[in-house]
């Protein structure tokens, strides 16, 4: 597909960026928008959002990825210098979609085992007339203990200290 013909979105600062990201080959790709500062990128089966900002003398790019197979979410960081221009900033977003899509293609050559995999949740079934909702049976309390209160000590009973441990004795140190 030629870049002129890739469904692209773009608005505000990002017409640079869209360009360059148009002129790379990123396989698979659905669609792209550059609004501000962020990227989305969407393939057949797994959408990216990239985030950019400065961040003290670099250029952040802020990758956060979601598989609609059995891949989990990942989000990762790339820091560029601050010189980088928006001709940098897309390669490097292509070079990253490119070696996570080299990543998933064992998974979507060979997806997993749909007996090993986890299935999906199934939504609970409302309940009819025939079934009533039943109350567990109350069972009856204990009664309550009272609480004992600590006797006070009288002058006669002194408080007696523990017996003074055992020390053992020095050794010079071997050296």
């Amino acid at each position: 597909m030629s870049p002129a013909l890739r469904p692209f979105r773009v608005e505000g600062r990002a017409i640079q960026l869209a360009k360059y990201l148009a002129e790379e080959r990123i396989d698979d790709l659905v669609r792209c928008s550059c609004i501000g500062n962020e990227v989305s990128i969407d393939l057949s089966d797994t959408h990216f959002l990239i985030g950019l900002g400065g961040l003290g003398g670099t250029v952040r790019l802020n990758f956060q990825m979601t598989h609609d197979g059995p891949a989990h979410a990942r989000s990762w960081n790339r820091h560029l210098p601050a010189g980088s221009g928006p001709e940098d900033i897309a390669h490097r977003i292509a070079l990253d979609i490119a070696t996570l899509g080299r990543e998933l293609a064992p998974l979507r050559e060979n997806p997993p085992n749909p007996r090993t995999a986890p299935q999906p949740r199934t939504q609970p079934q409302p309940r009819t007339q025939a079934q009533p909702r039943t109350q567990p049976e109350p069972q009856p309390r204990k009664p309550a203990q009272p609480r004992t209160q600590p006797q006070p000590r009288t002058p006669a009973q002194p408080r007696t200290a523990a017996p003074p441990r055992p020390r053992r004795p020095r050794t010079p140190p071997s050296g």
